[in-house]
């Protein structure tokens, strides 16, 4: 007698299931770099790692690692070795790691993998004064070191120093960016982290983007850097782009604070937006940071104009809209780089979208606890 009631609360999820089915156009949910419906290629440089759903793809910005060996200064006893730039200090040792070309002001890291026995310190050195910036309390095993550098002038030495015998392995010197990112050899420039689909099966009249993101910027504070999410261009006659595009720019604020502010964008390749959408991060309600939330990206082509909004966790809407608008005739589109952004953080379960989201269809992506390819099935 009970069996009416259950059908009846499962009919709304069967239906939502049925026309985000019918809607899904792309789907990259991230299990393998083995390309899903819709996606030509994920770059190599990309990993793999624990996701909202299995694996998740990890976007990093792509950077040089500075710490050279060649360049280091090296003090007795200690030695340097290997593509994993594995350094030994002894009791009392030190590495130091020159830095010129530095932008003042600027947010680096120092990232490393280290072990062995007492304190390891962290210093920075410029117009002849240094400051301590970071220690560290060895075990036997690897455990991960980051620290923060950020310089007031553009020339800096960085100290590592040991009272004890320290092991430290894939030691890495990043510039412009402040968190860590996987470890590279020195002297070798990442490649682009970004995942390439095909823009036939994209429809610039109307549409949805959908994707988990879990990423430490993604807070009521920034980074003060530009984070791409999902770029759709198109090169004009004049051989200028118009695009679509989603990106967080941090703006730096009179308090010294960076507050960060999310837009999704189509820009007309003439020096102007079509249509935006922007609002800070800190207008977002009850934002866990450095968890997992859900994105929507809705636009939508109607009498000659455009509507756009964006929907996190499937609760706050943001909306926008332009009265005239001509749809873009695509050639790229990508998933984790805009223009010199990247992502920083993780991407699961991406979806690219005939229509525009409904309201239900939104909230049962988000609260279903199940990824795109189960929910339809």
């Amino acid at each position: 007698m009970r069996t009416l009631p259950i059908l009846l609360l499962l009919l709304p999820l069967v239906c939502t299931a049925d026309s985000l089915r019918e809607a899904l156009k792309v789907y990259a949910p991230g299990e393998s770099h083995a390309p899903g419906h819709g996606v030509l290629s994920v770059s190599s440089a990309i990993r793999l790692r624990p996701g909202k759903f299995g694996q998740a793809y990890l976007i990093e910005r792509r950077t040089l690692n500075y710490a050279d060996p060649q360049e280091m200064v090296l003090g007795e006893g200690a030695t340097i070795a290997g593509r994993e730039n594995l350094l030994r200090l002894p009791s009392d040792g030190f590495a130091a790691l020159p830095q010129i070309g530095l932008k003042p002001q600027s947010r680096n890291m120092l990232s490393f993998q280290y072990r062995g026995q007492g304190k390891l310190t962290v210093s920075l050195t410029e117009n002849g004064q240094t400051n301590l910036l970071a220690e560290f309390t060895a075990a036997a095993d690897f455990q991960p070191g980051a620290v923060l550098v950020k310089p007031q002038s553009d020339a800096a030495t960085l100290k590592l120093r040991s009272n004890a015998a320290v092991e430290l392995n894939e030691l890495m010197f990043d510039r412009d960016i402040s968190q860590v990112n996987t470890y590279h050899p020195p002297g070798q420039m990442r490649g682009v982290d970004k995942i390439l689909l095909d823009h036939r099966l994209y429809n610039s009249a109307q549409g949805a983007f959908s994707c988990w993101l879990k990423a430490p910027w993604f807070g009521n504070t920034g980074e003060g850097t530009a984070m791409g999410l999902f770029l759709a261009a198109a090169s004009s006659g004049t051989g200028k782009k118009t695009s679509q595009f989603v990106v967080l720019w941090g703006a730096k604020e009179q308090t010294g604070k960076y507050e960060s502010t999310l837009h999704n964008i189509h820009y007309s390749g003439k020096g102007g937006f079509d249509c935006g959408i922007s609002f800070r991060l800190s207008e977002l309600m009850d934002l866990p940071v450095n968890q997992w939330q859900h994105l929507v990206f809705n636009w939508e082509t109607a009498d000659g104009g455009l509507r756009t909004s964006v929907t996190v966790n499937g609760k706050q809407t943001f909306s926008s809209s332009k009265s005239k608008f001509v749809p873009l005739e695509l050639q790229e589109l990508v998933v984790g780089y805009v223009n010199g952004s990247y992502t920083n953080g993780l991407l699961d379960d991406i979806a690219v979208f005939s229509r525009p989201l409904t309201q239900a269809e939104i909230e049962t992506l988000v609260s279903s606890g199940k990824a795109i390819a189960e929910l339809i099935q």
